[in-house]
């Protein structure tokens, strides 16, 4: 029997648990201070072709998005998806929790992607600068989408293209990126390297989050500099330990880019 549920709903493989016994012994640093979660850092950055990721663990597909989120969009913001995309659908407002306020705006299209004409009439009658309106920030791609459907990778990065023009930042919900690079037969860089924030599954309840450019600039800098702050903020006072279930990656901020 194969199980289409969600894998939150199923079994650890073997193998997984394996590894965690394996990796309970001795002490580590937590807060990603150990060695499991440097070499998931550098997994990530050879599979995402990104020298610079930062990888932070988290614990779900909801954690990933809405850390993710948060961390790019101001409470007055608003994260533009389109109207089945899960972050909208299935997380509680999650996002909106975790940002201070921000808001979630639905954008249409067919075969539930978001159409690039649609995207653009949407931006183009905001009013921007406006303290009465939400202000779009972040616009959240979902890979495959949660009907199954697919972008390629032109697609992205035509969408990336019209987001930037009017100065958003760009979220890629890849939860089950593997079967979109499976079925458009390319590689994971080809759907992130337009410079987008990812989040993808790298097993069973692991989430990975990451900030793909072509180089490193203030904006992405203070980006990975506020996702490791909400990541750590968000996980109480409770010290964790051994290692995390997901991660989200980054580039390396300098002090100059923290503000």
């Amino acid at each position: 029997m194969i199980e289409l549920r969600s894998d939150n709903a199923a079994g650890v493989a073997p193998e997984i648990l394996a590894a965690i016994e394996a990796a309970n012994t001795g002490s580590a640093l937590a807060y990603g201070g150990d060695e499991l979660t440097a070499h998931v850092q550098e997994v990530v950055r050879s599979v995402f072709e990104h020298p610079t990721a930062r990888a932070f663990p988290v614990t779900s597909g909801t954690a990933a998005n809405s850390l993710a989120l948060s961390a790019a969009t101001p409470p007055w913001g608003a994260v533009l998806c389109h109207e089945t995309a899960h972050i909208i659908t299935a997380e509680g407002g999650a996002t909106s929790l975790l940002s201070g306020g921000a808001v979630m705006q639905a954008v249409g299209g067919a075969h539930a992607l978001i159409e690039p004409a649609r995207l653009r009439v949407v931006l183009e009658s905001v009013r921007w600068g406006d303290p009465h309106e939400s202000q779009p920030s972040v616009l959240s791609l979902t890979l495959p989408s949660d009907h199954g459907t697919l972008y390629r990778p032109d697609e992205v990065a035509a969408l990336t293209a019209i987001a930037r023009e009017f100065g958003l930042r760009v979220h890629l919900d890849g939860a089950r990126i593997a079967n979109a690079v499976a079925a458009l037969g390319c590689t994971p860089a080809d759907l992130t390297r337009c410079g987008l924030t990812w989040q993808a599954r790298v097993s069973r309840s692991w989430e990975t989050i990451g900030t793909a450019r072509p180089r490193l600039n203030l904006r992405s800098q203070s980006r990975a500099q506020k996702g490791r702050a909400v990541t750590r903020r968000r996980r109480g006072r409770r010290r964790p330990r051994g290692p995390r279930r997901g991660c989200i990656c980054m580039p390396r901020p300098s002090p100059s880019a923290i503000r």
